[in-house]
């Protein structure tokens, strides 16, 4: 009786959620390390269909040993990582999507590029910033139309 609570204790603790980076991928065979290179590959390994757009590059990131990252933060949502270290690269998603990157490699790492899910990002102003811009008019509108009426 003992071993059966046991064993489903060990099953409700290791069974549930991993919080870890999933990683997609690793290869030798980029020609460069530039994050449209990067980008291209990454978008190989997801398939067709998947577009993304570049985010953010960490040169050399803080590391206690400069082959580690726990728990990285770059401080941008991201949705893919690509480490490069030596002459190699490894793909990673954000599988918890906690925006935080843990690595260990056997080299250096030289960078980090960090990808979002998408195209091209999309600028849209801020609706604080649409408030001033609408009252500026508002200001302006009948300052204007009386000038031009005594005109």
């Amino acid at each position: 009786m003992r071993l059966a609570i046991g064993a489903a204790l060990l099953v409700a603790i290791f069974a549930g959620p991993a919080y870890a980076d999933t990683m997609l991928g690793t290869t030798t065979d980029l020609h460069d390390s530039s994050p449209k290179t990067e980008q291209a590959w990454l978008e190989g390994l997801l398939g067709p269909g998947n577009t993304l757009s570049f985010v953010l590059d960490v040169q050399q990131p803080a590391g206690a040993d400069g082959k580690s990252l726990s728990n990285y933060n770059p401080g941008v949502n991201w949705d893919y990582a690509i480490v490069k270290y030596g002459q190699n690269w490894k793909a990673f998603s954000d599988s918890p999507n906690d925006n935080l990157l843990s690595v260990d490699v056997s080299k250096g790492i030289s960078h980090v590029d960090f990808f979002k899910k998408g195209g091209g990002s999309v600028n849209v102003p801020e609706p604080s910033a649409l408030m001033l811009v609408s009252a500026g008019l508002a200001v302006a509108a009948p300052l204007v139309w009386s000038r031009r009426r005594r005109a």
